[in-house]
């Protein structure tokens, strides 16, 4: 085939050509799923890797059923066999990628939070370890309790900083102020807070 390098004619010939291609690493994952299904009571789906003729590793989407007489005797497996290596390749690259910003993001001197809009109002959905270390409050804690924030911005500044962000949201500017919080242990911290939208 065009996908793995080898003829149709050369594959139809050899029983054990799908299998023998397997990836190692694959190859008990793949016959516990063909076990799972043989009996044709469901179709055959699954990714996993083969090697090509030429030693490249192609990723495999492979979709199949099985075919059965009248009778209900088995006859053949039909199915189709996609070639999604640019795919697997794409995603591992994202994957990559946002291991390297996420281990960007827990290593700066700052709090570095994402936040959804809900129909309640904003919703913390990310906040990196910092926040733990300057006030005393664990990231999960932050991100399931939404009252969190504001219970933590000093009495004398709520007012004004809830301002700030009414009007930023309403003007469709960015949200920039400086305000006291207090933390956990009854420290007070200055943060100079910027968000985008």
């Amino acid at each position: 085939t065009d996908i793995l390098g080898f003829s149709p004619e050369a594959w139809i010939a050899d029983p054990t050509a799908w299998s023998r291609q397997f990836h190692p690493d694959d190859v008990e994952r793949v016959r516990a799923e063909f076990l799972l299904v043989e009996n044709g009571e469901r179709p055959f789906v699954a990714d996993y890797r083969m090697l090509a003729a030429d030693g490249r590793i192609v990723w495999i989407h492979d979709e199949a059923v099985l075919i059965e007489a009248d009778d209900g005797t088995p006859l053949f497996w039909q199915g189709i066999m996609t070639d999604i290596t640019a795919r697997r390749l794409d995603r591992e690259r994202v994957a990559e990628a946002e291991e390297r910003y996420r281990a960007l993001v827990e290593q700066l001197p700052a709090i570095v939070y994402s936040e959804n809009v809900t129909d309640d109002g904003l919703q913390v959905v990310y906040i990196n370890a910092r926040v733990g270390e300057l006030l005393g409050v664990t990231p999960e804690e932050w991100v399931a309790d939404p009252g969190v924030w504001q219970r933590s911005i000093h009495p004398d500044d709520l007012e004004a900083v809830l301002a700030e962000n009414e009007g930023s949201e309403a003007e469709g500017r960015p949200y920039e102020t400086e305000y006291r919080m207090i933390a956990r242990r009854g420290r007070t911290i200055w943060a100079h807070d910027v968000a985008r939208r």
